[in-house]
């Protein structure tokens, strides 16, 4: 939306721009959404090696985790799956071992975070891990429960 992007002196675009940006808005507001997740609470998801080893790693979003609703009947809420945010590793736990982290990751969808994070578990244990399908699925809050578990709508 940068009016001199668009210097044209027998045209108008950034006003079409303008235009075009507040129907967006406008549209987005009749969508219901709500914080299931706050920012800074404690997350967990637990990745196992090809071997059979479990690993499980806590981390905290950096910003909320909203669940979505369309303002249509008998539309399923819903996560957005392009939704960016920064994490923070908060610890890593093993059988064996328990280690506090505290590595900040850039702007990254839920998905991509924890692919990231198991590529880095298998460059660490010099194996492979399983990769779940459905992160909202694996991903649990404090108390255990799933994403997909916390859908109030």
């Amino acid at each position: 939306m940068n009016q001199t992007s668009h210097y044209n002196p027998k045209s108008n675009y950034y006003k079409r721009e303008l235009q075009d940006t507040f129907e967006i808005i406008t549209e987005l507001k009749k969508y219901r959404f709500d914080s299931i997740i706050k920012t800074d609470s404690i997350l967990q998801f637990s990745v196992f090696s090809n071997s059979g080893k479990e690993y499980t790693y806590s981390f905290k979003p950096l910003d909320n985790i909203c669940l979505y609703l369309e303002p249509k009947d008998k539309a399923n809420s819903f996560y957005c799956p392009k939704d960016k945010r920064p994490y923070a590793l908060v610890g890593f736990t093993t059988e064996s071992e328990s280690e506090l982290l505290n590595p900040v990751t850039p702007n990254l969808t839920l998905e991509d975070f924890y692919l990231q994070t198991i590529e880095g578990l298998e460059k660490k244990i010099g194996e492979e891990c399983k990769k779940e399908e459905d992160v909202y699925s694996i991903i649990k809050n404090i108390e255990g429960n799933s994403l997909n578990k916390l859908k109030r709508y």
